[in-house]
């Protein structure tokens, strides 16, 4: 027997003791109405400000696989199945088992997405990099391993650039896991191409790792560094003592000024902590996302769409990271944030990237 919780995620069941009354928890709603595809990227952005709650005794519940039913192809079922897998969501689906296509069995069946599925740590995929309409997602597996997906929203299917930095790995030995075949990593980087809406799933072993990152934080209620223009303000976060920058958009921009570039400036990550509420019960308003730019300085602005951090105006989204090149020296450099055809997220602080 499988009991589960359903509420939608509209009462925040991850704070609830699930282990004690149920197996596993919904946290939005359905997946297959009149657009299941962009369902399916709903959930998933619903899902990057959820992962750090997954462990053994309460996962999340992404609702059922689509398999023969819908208006959805091969390649995007293949996409929400190894999506779900490697969330290490409970796997359910409806259909007619007797007419499903081979296609369906192939991807329903696939030994590797099971196995990582059923890994044993229990631990989830955190979203890693957002970049040009590609994902990257990386998550521990037992025995020191990692798995790895890269999805592509767009609607060709394009080449892409698999940097293992963005996961933290200096070196590892990949294996294909829908190809069944171990891949070649050349200076840290591994180059495929991604079908339309598709995936590709990578299992990481004999993994070098990289020293972790670490960042100087700038606060948006830090009025030394950070200021709202006149059509944008700053809000209280909550009842806590953080303070968010708000009504970014349109002509409103929020800026961090007199930032530190380090030594020698250029590339760096850049963290941000943000919160971007949507209605998760209404999915035909959106994807469970919004956009928004950054410019560094007098760089070109860089367009980022963020996943929504939940369903109230207080859940903050910590981790979003960025490579942003063109840092300045010293204490000397902007950071902007604005949303010229819309409202950007309210941004709590940035951190960025110090010298090694």
């Amino acid at each position: 027997m499988v009991i589960q919780i359903n509420a939608w995620g509209a009462q925040e069941p991850q704070f609830w003791p699930v282990k004690d009354y149920a197996h596993s928890w919904r946290m939005g709603a359905d997946v297959n109405t009149h657009d299941t595809w962009g369902n399916i990227v709903r959930t998933i952005n619903q899902f990057a400000t959820y992962a750090e709650f997954v462990e053994p005794g309460t996962f999340i519940d992404l609702d059922t696989i689509i398999m023969g039913r819908g208006n959805v192809i091969a390649t995007e079922v293949a996409t929400q199945f190894s999506f779900w897998c490697l969330a290490k969501s409970p796997i359910f689906f409806s259909a007619d088992v007797s007419s499903l296509s081979d296609r369906f069995r192939y991807i329903l069946t696939k030994p590797a997405m099971l196995k990582v599925h059923k890994d044993p740590l229990g631990k989830a995929i955190s979203l890693r990099r957002r970049y040009d309409g590609f994902d990257v997602w990386s998550g521990p597996l037992a025995n020191n391993n990692m798995i790895v997906l890269i999805i592509n929203y767009n609607e060709l299917p394009g080449a892409f650039d698999f940097q293992l930095k963005h996961v933290g790995i200096f070196n590892a030995t990949l294996q294909d896991l829908w190809n069944d075949e171990i891949v070649e990593v050349q200076n840290g980087v591994y180059s495929d191409s991604v079908p339309n809406h598709g995936v590709n799933v990578y299992k990481l072993s004999n993994l070098i790792l990289m020293p972790p990152i670490s960042f100087r934080y700038y606060s948006a209620g830090d009025v030394e560094h950070a200021s709202a223009s006149d059509r944008a303000g700053i809000r209280q976060v909550g009842t806590s003592s953080e303070k968010a920058g708000n009504w970014i958009g349109h002509k409103g921009f929020f800026e961090f000024h007199n930032i530190d570039g380090g030594k020698k400036g250029g590339l760096k990550v850049l963290q941000i902590a943000y919160i971007a509420m949507d209605n998760f019960l209404e999915p035909a308003i959106s994807h469970g996302d919004r956009f928004g730019s950054v410019k560094l300085n007098n760089n070109d602005e860089v367009v980022l769409n963020f996943p929504m951090s939940g369903n109230n105006n207080e859940r903050v989204y910590r981790d979003y990271r960025v490579d942003l090149g063109g840092f300045l020296p010293g204490e000397t450099n902007r950071i902007k944030f604005s949303n010229p055809k819309g409202w950007a997220p309210d941004i709590v602080g940035i951190g960025v990237q110090k010298d090694a």
